[in-house]
């Protein structure tokens, strides 16, 4: 081959590698061109968090986020189990129904989670399922207080992926339009809901994918969405029950064993408007919000962190994502729970 070839096909190749890089390393949300075009009541508020953080010495920044255009309100609903009846009644029948699944099935189900072998099980100093691709794309609930379907969907999302390897969409919509347990218990609408009785929903009755029932943010009626039952849950449970906050060790236990968790957590309006960095906030208040732990990382911040999926879309925090310390910080852990899709 002639050299002046040779030289044109490296240019070629080294063209369409450029490409391709760029294409496989997509850009995050540009918060600082969104925030030259806010309205002044924007840069009030952000103003006023970035001083609140400097004065803290916290370790995160703030921004233009979407979740900054709705309501807390509506971007958040979350309501939990405080019945110990409930409580010790779930945990029972999440045993139960662990108990009684084949071993072949319970096997599949834990096989790459928690073995140490890869050094990837609980007493890793990292772990993420995102990274192992077990984690389904970030969604946005958008203006209805779903939170608790997207959490519980997430979660159930990944199960589902890990026992089966394949990729589903839940419907969201149908946990929010049909969603009642076995006890007549409503499990929420955009007004807000729980997590655990669309947990039951999947356990008990199932529910179909996107394609089958659209998400529209609204609390539209059921319909004849109801009886779609194509995916179930085997069984679920709490880490530890609903409203306590489980240790580190006893969550990278089961987030190992089962999957991604979903679980409950404070947030505010530092929290809204969060974009980058370890969340080391000291928020107080009631929790209100549910999300998805999908791994952790020893070495974030002065005490370790949990990566946290968020259903805010990609246009808050890291692309969906929020790093948030072990303990208490914010909460985050309360009421965590676990589920297991049924395998195929």
């Amino acid at each position: 081959m002639k050299t002046g070839t040779i030289l044109r096909t490296a240019a070629l190749f080294g063209a369409g590698f450029m490409a391709w890089s760029t294409a496989i390393a997509q850009p995050q949300f540009d918060y600082n061109a969104r925030e030259l075009k806010a309205p002044a009541a924007i840069k009030q508020a952000l103003e006023k968090l970035r001083s609140e953080i400097k004065q803290g010495n916290y370790s995160f920044t703030v921004g233009y986020t979407e979740a900054m255009d709705r309501s807390l309100k509506s971007l958040t609903g979350a309501l939990f189990e405080q019945d110990p009846a409930i409580i010790r009644q779930q945990n029972e029948e999440g045993k139960r129904n662990d108990e009684q699944e084949p071993e072949s099935t319970r096997r599949r189900g834990a096989a790459s989670s928690s073995s140490s072998s890869d050094n990837q099980g609980p007493n890793s100093s990292k772990f993420s399922w995102k990274e192992k691709g077990k984690v389904t794309s970030v969604r946005n609930q958008e203006d209805c207080g779903s939170c608790w379907a997207f959490a519980a969907g997430a979660a159930y999302e990944s199960s589902y992926l890990i026992r089966n390897d394949k990729t589903m969409n839940l419907s969201e919509q149908q946990l929010v339009s049909c969603g009642e347990n076995g006890s007549g218990k409503d499990a929420g609408s955009c007004d807000g809901g729980y997590s655990s009785r669309a947990l039951d929903y999947l356990e008990e009755h199932g529910s179909g994918d996107e394609s089958s029932f659209p998400y529209t943010a609204q609390n539209t009626s059921c319909g004849s969405h109801g009886s779609n039952t194509t995916y179930k849950a085997s069984s679920w449970g709490y880490v530890g029950n609903s409203w306590t906050v489980p240790s580190k060790e006893t969550m990278k236990e089961a987030l190992c064993k089962y999957g991604p968790l979903a679980v409950g957590i404070y947030a505010g309006d530092k929290f809204q408007a969060y974009t980058s960095g370890v969340f080391d906030a000291i928020t107080i208040g009631v929790p209100n919000h549910v999300v998805t732990i999908v791994g952790w990382d020893d070495s974030k911040g002065s005490k370790g962190c949990w990566l946290v999926k968020n259903s805010w879309g990609t246009g808050w925090g890291e692309s969906g994502y929020i790093w948030i310390p072990y303990g208490h910080t914010s909460l985050i852990g309360i009421g965590a729970m676990w589920v297991k899709a049924k395998a195929e």
